[in-house]
C-alpha cells in the first residue's frame, strides 16, 4: 500500500453511519471495485467529469508524459470447485466447511461465463473526454503478456485501442513506452510476466488487491489500533476455526433491533461473495450448533492451507481459457499421467480461505433524507478514495422511503436508486478515511509489502486460530 514513494492506492468501500455517527465499513475492495461508471447518474455529467478527474490527474502525473495504460480484466476466473474439492470437504465435515456458496457460484459462472465483473463503460467514456481535454497519452487492453521479440522483452497488449468501445489489436510495447500502468480485475489475473518487475509504477500492485480479496485480513492486520473501530465485529466460522459454543457466545453479545437480523454470514473470498446471507437469530443458533465442540488442530489446519487438488482429465477440458491460465501458472504445480494417455492436474487450492466463512453482526445503518423525495431512505453509502482523497460517495437507497421495517438490499426484486452524498458527509468521510487508510497503509508497509509477506502473514493469521496442537491432542 501507499508508502512513501509507493504509487497511489484505489480502493472502493461500502460503508454507513450508525445512530451515534460512527463510520462503520463493511467491505473494501481494490482495484476490482466499481462506482465511478455511477457517477453521470449519480452526479450529472459535469460533476461526474469533474470526480473522475481527481482520479486521471494523479495517474497521468504518475505517468510523468509516457503512456497511460489501462488494464481493464476483470473477469472472474470461473473456477468451479472440481470433484478433489468436494472429497476433501467430505473429509473434513466434522469441523462443518462453509460452502453453501459453491453451487450457486458455480451455477452463476456456467449462466455468466461470459460476462464482465464490471460495466466500466461509462467511467472509460468520461476518461476519454478528460485525455483529449488535457491531451494525455491514453489507452487500453485487455491482457498483458511479457514476450520475447527479436531478442529484447516486450509487452504484448491483447485488444490495445485509444478508445474503449473500439475493436483494438495485438500491439507490442516496449516497457520504456508505458508512464503507469492501471488495472483494474482479480489478482490472479494480473500479468504473471510483470510481477516483481518494476518497469513502470503500477496502480494497484497485486499485493494490494490480493489483501482485500480475502476478507479476515483486513480486521486481522488493524487488530488492536483505533482503525478496527471503523469495522463491525465479526469471527471466521466453519472448518473448527471457532468452537460452537465460541459461535454462540458471539452471536449472544449481539443486540439486534426487533425484526431485523442478527447477524450476517459471508465468504471470505471476494470471488464467492455471491453467498451472502442475513440471520435472525434461530438461523444463527443453528449455524453455532453445527461447528465442532473443538477447534481445528493446527498441524491439521497447515496441510489444509494450500492443498494439492486434483484436476481430472474430463473436468480440465472443460474448463476456459482464463481457468486454465490461472492453473498453469499456479506454483508447485504438476501433471501426473493417468490411465489411457489422460492425465491429472494437481495444484494448490485455498482451501481454508474457500470453507471459512465470516460471521458478521448485522449493522443497522441510520436512513438518509433524499434530495429527490424528500424523505428518509435506508441504504448504504459506496465511496472510493484514491491518493488519500475521497473522489466520490454515492448513496445507494431503497426506492421505498423507510417504514422502519427490514429489507435486504442485496436482494434481485428489491429497487433501488443512486445519490451523492452530501458535502458535510463528504467532508466526514474525508477526515475519516484518512485516518483509518493511513493506519492499514501504515502496517501493510511493515508487514505485508511482497506477494511473499502477504502470503506468510495471511497464513500465520488462519493458523493463529486453529487450536495449538498441544490443547487439541490433550482433549482427544
Amino acid at each position: 500500500m501507499n508508502a512513501a514513494g509507493a504509487p497511489p492506492r484505489f480502493y472502493a468501500l461500502d460503508a454507513l453511519r450508525r445512530a451515534d455517527g460512527r463510520l462503520t465499513i463493511f467491505d473494501v475492495q481494490g482495484s476490482v471495485g466499481g462506482g465511478m461508471s455511477d457517477f453521470g447518474a449519480a452526479y450529472g455529467r459535469r460533476e461526474a467529469r469533474e470526480r473522475t478527474w481527481r482520479y486521471l490527474q494523479p495517474l497521468a502525473e504518475l505517468a510523468a508524459g509516457g503512456l497511460l495504460l489501462f488494464l481493464f480484466d476483470p473477469y472472474a476466473t470461473a473456477c468451479t470447485a472440481p470433484r478433489d474439492f468436494h472429497r476433501l470437504v467430505r473429509e473434513c465435515r466434522q469441523y462443518a466447511p462453509q460452502t453453501s456458496w459453491v453451487a450457486d457460484l458455480a451455477e452463476f459462472r456456467r449462466r455468466h461465463s461470459g460476462r464482465r465483473g464490471l460495466d466500466l463503460t461509462a467511467a472509460a467514456q468520461t476518461m476519454e473526454w478528460l485525455a483529449r481535454r488535457h491531451r494525455l497519452d491514453c489507452a487500453y487492453c485487455d491482457h498483458l503478456e511479457v514476450v520475447e521479440q527479436a531478442g529484447e522483452l516486450r509487452l504484448l497488449a491483447t485488444n490495445y485501442r485509444t478508445r474503449y468501445g473500439r475493436v483494438g489489436e495485438s500491439r507490442y510495447l516496449r516497457p520504456d513506452e508505458v508512464g503507469a500502468l492501471a488495472y483494474s480485475g482479480l489478482s490472479e489475473r494480473f500479468p504473471h510476466g510483470l510481477r516483481g518487475r518494476s518497469w513502470f509504477p503500477v496502480v494497484n500492485p497485486p499485493p494490494t488487491d490480493r489483501f482485500f480479496e480475502s476478507k479476515w485480513l483486513l480486521p486481522a492486520l488493524v487488530e488492536g489500533t483505533p482503525a478496527s473501530e471503523c469495522l463491525p465485529r465479526e469471527i471466521p466460522v466453519g472448518m473448527g476455526l471457532r468452537t460452537a459454543a465460541e459461535t454462540r457466545a458471539f452471536v449472544d453479545e449481539l443486540s439486534p433491533r426487533p425484526g431485523f437480523p442478527r447477524c450476517v454470514v459471508k465468504p471470505n473470498h471476494l470471488a464467492e461473495s455471491i453467498g451472502i446471507h442475513f440471520l435472525e437469530l434461530e438461523a444463527a443458533y443453528a449455524l453455532a450448533a453445527a461447528q465442532p465442540a473443538e477447534r481445528l488442530p493446527r498441524r491439521r489446519a497447515e496441510a489444509l492451507w494450500r492443498p494439492l487438488i486434483a484436476h481430472e482429465y474430463d473436468e480440465v477440458l472443460e474448463y476456459n481459457g482464463k481457468q486454465l491460465d490461472a492453473l498453469l501458472h499456479a506454483p508447485n504445480a504438476r501433471v501426473e499421467p493417468g490411465a489411457g494417455g489422460e492425465f491429472r492436474y494437481l495444484a494448490p487450492y485455498p482451501f481454508l480461505e474457500s470453507t471459512v466463512g465470516l460471521l458478521q453482526e448485522f449493522v443497522d445503518g441510520e436512513p438518509f433524507p433524499s434530495r429527490r423525495t424528500g424523505k428518509r431512505h435506508k441504504g448504504y453509502l459506496r465511496v472510493m478514495f484514491f491518493d488519500g482523497q475521497l473522489i466520490g460517495a454515492l448513496r445507494r437507497l431503497l426506492t421505498a422511503p423507510d417504514d422502519g421495517r427490514w429489507r435486504d438490499l442485496t436482494a434481485p426484486e428489491v429497487e433501488t436508486f443512486l445519490e451523492p452524498a452530501e458535502p458535510a458527509e463528504e467532508e466526514r468521510l474525508q477526515v475519516d478515511l484518512e485516518r483509518f487508510f493511513s493506519v492499514v497503509e501504515e502496517r501493510f508497509a511493515t508487514r505485508c509489502a511482497s506477494s511473499e509477506d502477504l502470503e506468510a502473514f495471511a497464513r500465520e493469521w488462519a493458523l493463529s486460530q486453529a487450536a495449538p496442537d498441544e490443547v487439541s491432542e490433550s482433549a482427544s
